[in-house]
């Protein structure tokens, strides 16, 4: 990879399995010592994973570095491309926040700063059990909301408030570029999320290779010097690849769908978050309104500027001290699913059902709650546990209009090709419409032993109110 003493007089070296040595630079070491980004360690990668794969231990903070290190080389990467350097120098030019000249090398620099400076903090408004505690809101009856890119630019506001490197550039355009919020944003800011957030992007790049690494299994490999060393800026200011990329860049998304389908939607991972969001949900239905805001201590309803209690409440804010909350909570047996949840005593996959045969194509809180009731009603009748679970299945890689159509190799300056078209496997518009919408399904999960009558029940119960 490319070395970032090119960039920094001193730089630090960590110690890391995916890449060996990362190099930091001294500048950007007072962001990574702050404290809410050092809450990142005690926040795990995969928190339910682990129940499937039992070494799959580490933590949101050594994926944010590892994505930070792969946005640096991404970013040197663009630099080193002639068709990517003339258009990052345009990209500058454009940009209404950049007033004074800069001259080639700083242009450099404040590009793989504020690239890295992305990666670094793009995950800082996780929540604790990460994306089930956020889809947890959609099954309670409580009007609670949580989203962890508005949490993000939230907490990344007050990590960056005093942070003056290249006169306070770095930290106001990686704002613009965490605000989600934000669509019509300029040439430079848009580079540098697609390089965070895209069809190919750092923050994939560096999970698929560490969750795999952590999980033990190779479902997620793939070439990263290969790919990452051949991205170049398309025409429309975002990141794609050359024609040596080409593979690889096709490679990432294949490996996408194998961690999705056999690790992040692994059976048994899906049997634990409809077991963790069916524990939670109850327990968001018994608390009160004050209680709530203990649980989620940024109130996304005011996009507030953070006061020392907030912060205070947000760094301890762990699956610890959910659990800690879970286990004193007396109401609706909580803590007897909570003790079998610890003990990974769990239900057993009993039914599947395509949501898109009762016509919903798309997961909303009313649908939720609608089949929460049937399954509340079911569990006192038959004096059973039923839990359920609504998500999104994945579909091959090679029916999403992602490859299909926005992954795009580089061609020249005037001619780009989507990945399928250069691979040669694309598909004409008709017959991709078929396929490229994920299903939504609704899978059920029960006590072992129960009766093979209650899926006749189930299907009958579903028919009435969907």
């Amino acid at each position: 990879m490319f070395s970032i003493t090119e960039f920094s007089d001193n730089v630090k070296l960590i110690r890391d399995p995916i890449y060996g040595f990362i190099e930091i630079p001294e500048e950007i070491l007072p962001v990574i010592d702050h404290k809410l980004v050092q809450r990142l360690r005690w926040i795990s990668q995969l928190p339910l994973e682990q129940l499937v794969y039992p070494s799959a231990q580490h933590s949101r903070f050594e994926h944010s570095i590892g994505t930070m290190y792969l946005a640096m080389q991404t970013a040197i990467a663009l630099l080193r491309d002639e068709i990517s350097r003339e258009r990052i120098k345009c990209a500058f030019e454009r940009d209404n926040d950049i007033k004074s000249s800069l001259d080639d090398h700083e242009v450099n620099k404040l590009f793989v700063f504020i690239s890295g400076i992305c990666g670094l903090l793009h995950d800082l408004g996780h929540a604790p059990f990460s994306h089930t505690l956020e889809d947890a809101v959609f099954y309670t009856y409580k009007n609670i909301y949580y989203n962890h890119e508005e949490t993000t630019f939230i907490i990344a506001k007050e990590v960056l408030k005093n942070f003056r490197c290249l006169n306070g550039l770095i930290a106001k355009i990686t704002l613009t570029v965490l605000n989600k919020k934000l669509k019509d944003i300029s040439p430079l800011k848009r580079i540098i999320r697609s390089m965070i957030d895209d069809v190919i992007d750092v923050d994939k790049g560096d999970y698929l290779l560490r969750d795999s690494y952590h999980c033990g299994v190779i479902y997620g490999l793939y070439d990263k010097d290969r790919l990452w060393r051949n991205v170049r800026v398309t025409s429309d200011w975002r990141v794609g690849v050359t024609e040596k990329g080409a593979i690889e860049a096709w490679n990432l998304r294949l490996a996408r769908y194998k961690m999705y389908k056999n690790v992040y939607k692994h059976h048994v991972r899906n049997i634990t978050d409809a077991l963790l969001i069916d524990i939670l949900s109850r327990y968001f239905d018994g608390i009160g309104e004050e209680e709530i805001r203990e649980v989620f201590p940024v109130p996304l309803e005011h996009n507030p500027d953070l006061d020392e209690n907030d912060i205070l409440k947000f760094l301890f804010w762990t699956e610890n001290d959910i659990l800690r909350k879970l286990s004193d909570y007396r109401g609706d047996a909580v803590p007897v699913s909570l003790e079998s949840f610890m003990k990974r005593s769990l239900p057993k996959r009993f039914l599947t059902i395509s949501l898109e045969k009762f016509g919903i194509p798309d997961k909303d809180k009313d649908i939720v709650l609608s089949i929460k009731k049937i399954f509340k009603e079911l569990q006192e009748n038959y004096n059973l546990g039923i839990f359920f679970l609504i998500y999104k299945d994945h579909i091959p890689p090679i029916f999403s209009n992602d490859v299909q159509r926005d992954l795009r190799i580089v061609l020249d300056r005037e001619n780009e090709l989507s990945v399928a078209e250069y691979l040669n496997f694309s598909i004409q518009d008709d017959d991709l419409d078929k396929y490229s919408v994920p299903e939504l399904k609704l899978e059920i999960f029960a006590e072992q032993n129960t009766s093979e009558d209650l899926k006749t029940t189930i299907v009958q119960k579903l028919k009435k109110i969907l």
